[in-house]
């Protein structure tokens, strides 16, 4: 292959760098040109990474058990000690009048998967558990949101977080964004920062407004002409580099990618991202607020509805921004979702799938955000909508059954909208977007709360890298923290694994980076990844699949 040349040179061959960039627009497209070019040829020779990195994140530690934090995974697992906060779907009487709660899952190629996915279609359950990974039981030792949501994505001084070892690989424009601000957890060993996009408003407008031209402008000229002689000296470029068919592969399936962008121009960026947001609150909004919904909202074989009706006492609380409310006897929860959203997380999809689709970043930070919009009526007052709390100390079973089960079934549906797009576009087989968040919870016992769960830690990855799922790493015990007689994924030793005791942190970082193109694993002598990335994109798994250990 031949000596890689740098952006500089790329933006001097083509004769557009200092003056021959009249325009912020002129100089960002031949920036990105060159960088495709640069980044064809550095990807080839193994210097730069072709993944993308998504972080969604559950700041305030919500219960996940409806969702990613699987409890019993495996057919000849010990039964759990069972707590209604761990329950996936109502029990109910002849009448659809819910009785209870029950962590019910249902097998799919050999794991016992919780029964959230199975509401969904045979060929969208494919298309997310195929690509999801579970990684659990690991823990931290010590108490505190800011600092366990921290550790799970910067978990060793001195190494680069998650996101900071995808951007020292990185080449793009701007690296990694973030969307809204969020408190630590980035570190980078090339000093890289985040574009920090601020916690309001349109994040995509805030990072490209300062290098392009205001939406009003008039662009008269059609940019075929106008950037004719940056797009010949960029296709003569790639000739020079074609005979290396690695880099020439590369650059010819990104290189129409700075075309596309910027033939939609400023004023279809306002546009797009309106478009956009909408259609994935569109996507989120229907999933959570669907009527029929077996185990959660309707029965099994769809029969009638079920009624959730609340008798006044603490489990029919719900922990809200606004403070603790406890239903009022006779309201049905269930009635209750019709206005249901997620702060956040359609931007956030939107932001991430813009600057990965147009090869502007490697990483996106994104937040999942608090469910809104439940019209609670407390046992005084009258009816209002309340913002929720992820902070759930106070959030009685039922509530947690039923809202935790729409809230993730949102979080399914927009995830697989932006695979989708992102499969458009040719970039899904190499993202990973990863759901992170605080820590497990603890159980009470009287099923009206949950505490801190720092030692029962969990995190999974939904993954174009990733082929044959779903896959579950990481051993929890029957038992909770401080022997809590409740199962609730307190973590336990892994045989033959090079942590003693419950895992940190550092096992978490080392196993995404089982799935990076990255050269070096800078936690790979503290704690081995539990995954390792075969080619066909089938994990092996040189722990095990993770188990329910009982007693311990």
């Amino acid at each position: 292959m031949k000596k890689l040349m740098n952006r500089r040179d790329l933006l001097k061959l083509m004769s557009i760098s200092g003056a021959g960039a009249s325009t912020p627009m002129d100089f960002l497209f031949a920036n990105i040109v060159s960088q495709f070019l640069y980044q064809a040829q550095a990807e080839a020779a193994g210097t730069l990474t072709s993944r993308n990195y998504v972080n969604a994140n559950l700041f305030g530690g919500p219960i996940r058990i409806q969702f990613d934090h699987w409890l019993r995974t495996n057919a000849d697992d010990p039964p759990m000690a069972f707590n209604g906060l761990a329950g996936t779907a109502f029990t109910y009487n002849s009448s659809g009048q819910a009785t209870g709660m029950e962590y019910r899952t249902y097998n799919y190629r050999g794991y016992q998967v919780p029964h959230l996915f199975s509401t969904f279609s045979s060929a969208d359950q494919d298309a997310f558990l195929d690509q999801f990974l579970v990684v659990r039981g690991y823990g931290s030792g010590m108490d505190g949101h800011p600092f366990n949501n921290a550790i799970q994505t910067l978990s060793l001084a001195g190494a680069p977080s998650i996101s900071g070892l995808f951007m020292d690989k990185s080449d793009k424009s701007f690296q990694g964004v973030q969307f809204p601000n969020r408190i630590g957890g980035f570190a980078s060993q090339k000093s890289l920062s985040l574009n920090k996009l601020g916690s309001t408003g349109n994040p995509l407008n805030t990072l490209l407004q300062p290098i392009i031209k205001k939406a009003s402008q008039n662009y008269s000229r059609d940019l075929r002409d106008r950037y004719s002689s940056t797009i010949s000296a960029m296709r003569a470029q790639l000739r020079n580099i074609a005979a290396d068919s690695k880099a020439g592969t590369i650059a010819s399936q990104t290189m129409s990618d700075a075309y596309s962008m910027f033939t939609r121009g400023a004023p279809d960026i306002t546009s797009w991202w309106t478009m956009n947001v909408a259609s994935y609150t569109s996507v989120m909004e229907a999933a959570m607020r669907e009527s029929a919904i077996p185990g959660i909202t309707a029965r099994h074989d769809n029969s009638g509805a079920i009624s959730v009706v609340s008798d006044g006492s603490s489990k029919y609380r719900l922990s809200g921004l606004k403070g603790d409310w406890t239903f009022a006897v006779g309201v049905d929860l269930a009635q209750c979702r019709a206005n249901m959203t997620l702060a956040n997380f359609a931007e956030g999809l939107a932001l991430a799938e813009y600057v990965l689709t147009n090869n502007l970043s490697t990483v996106a930070e994104i937040d999942i955000g608090s469910f809104d919009g439940v019209w609670q009526t407390p046992t005084a007052g009258a009816a209002q909508s309340i913002p929720q709390n992820k902070d759930q100390h106070t959030t009685g079973a039922y509530p947690i059954v039923l809202y935790q089960s729409l809230v993730f079934r949102g979080v399914i549906a927009a995830l697989l909208r932006f695979k989708t797009q992102l499969q458009v576009a040719g970039k899904w087989d190499q993202t990973i977007v990863q759901i992170t968040g605080d820590f497990g919870r603890t159980l009470r016992a009287t099923e009206d709360g949950s505490d801190h769960g720092f030692n029962q830690m969990v995190s999974s990855i939904f993954s174009g890298v990733i082929k044959g799922g779903p896959y579950v790493v990481g051993n929890i015990s029957t038992k909770g923290q401080n022997n809590l007689n409740v199962t609730q994924g307190y973590g336990v030793p892994i045989p033959g694994y090079n942590q003693k005791g419950i895992p940190s942190p550092i096992a978490l970082t080392s196993t995404v980076y089982g799935l990076t193109d990255v050269d070096r694993n800078p936690w790979q002598n503290l704690a081995a990844p539990l995954v390792t990335l075969n080619t066909d994109g089938t994990l092996l798994l040189p722990y095990g699949k993770g188990k329910l250990v009982s007693g311990a």
